[in-house]
């Protein structure tokens, strides 16, 4: 079963940017619509499926900000960022 992570970018005075987790929706419209700033975004996970802990891997595929790109457009980045990082 796929499941959806909505999480918002945080800054913070003593740290690098971290994210904050603010909830779990079984289907990609629920999760868009808890988006309430372009500071959100959500992730596609599998229930139940170990995802890794790779501290440097960029984000989840698959993940995007919804009320600022599509997942077209987020899957783009996130390729274009595994390059950079070369991972």
């Amino acid at each position: 079963m796929e499941v959806w992570i909505v999480s918002k970018m945080v800054d913070c005075d003593n740290c690098n940017q971290r994210t904050w987790n603010n909830g779990v929706f079984d289907s990609e419209e629920k999760a868009v619509k808890a988006c309430i700033t372009e500071d959100y975004f959500i992730t596609p996970l599998i229930l139940n499926e170990h995802q890794g802990d790779e501290e440097e891997r960029p984000p989840h595929p698959g993940s995007y900000y919804p009320l600022v790109e599509t997942q077209e457009e987020g899957t783009k980045r996130l390729k274009a960022l595994e390059k950079v990082l070369d991972v």
